[in-house]
């Protein structure tokens, strides 16, 4: 087996590294789907859902990528490990929904002051409310997910 072959196998055998994928990809397709559909609606709730989707995408690739670097076993640069890698990935995390919540802040300004009610958004409302319900649904099935790759894991003895 090839050394590329046996590092994917060893990543699915590890159910934190699974969940942290199944999440990545599921956040993905979140952001896909909410895109069309604020592309559809134009509303700001839906806005406001995509870019918490696209924070949560960009922040479960962090998740992953430092949850990788932290298992990592001590070195010579890192004679303690590499768990201060989780610092830096929360710091990173924090940042990037500071951004998204000021860039929010900035279009909920803007359309305070220039309200736009017509007769297309209020057409919208059912495909924002199926985008919302759909949005919640798939994460309650990431936090089962999660919650049996935890338990999966802390039964392995």
């Amino acid at each position: 087996m090839s050394n590329k072959n046996q590092k994917l196998k060893n990543m699915l055998k590890d159910n934190a590294s699974l969940a942290l994928i199944f999440a990545a990809i599921v956040s993905f397709f979140l952001v896909i789907f909410k895109g069309v559909a604020f592309t559809l609606t134009g509303s700001m709730l839906v806005l406001t859902s995509l870019l918490d989707s696209i924070a949560d995408s960009i922040n479960s690739l962090i998740n992953y990528y430092i949850y990788k670097i932290s298992r990592e076993k001590a070195d010579k640069e890192h004679p303690f490990g590499h768990g201060g890698f989780e610092v830096v990935g929360s710091l990173i995390q924090g940042m990037i929904l500071i951004f998204f919540g000021l860039n929010l802040l900035l279009e909920s300004y803007r359309s305070i002051g220039n309200p736009q009610i017509d007769e297309a958004s209020v057409h919208s409302l059912p495909i924002a409310g199926v985008m919302l319900l759909g949005s919640a649904a798939v994460g309650v099935l990431i936090i089962l997910f999660q919650d049996y790759t935890l338990i999966k894991r802390s039964f392995k003895w």
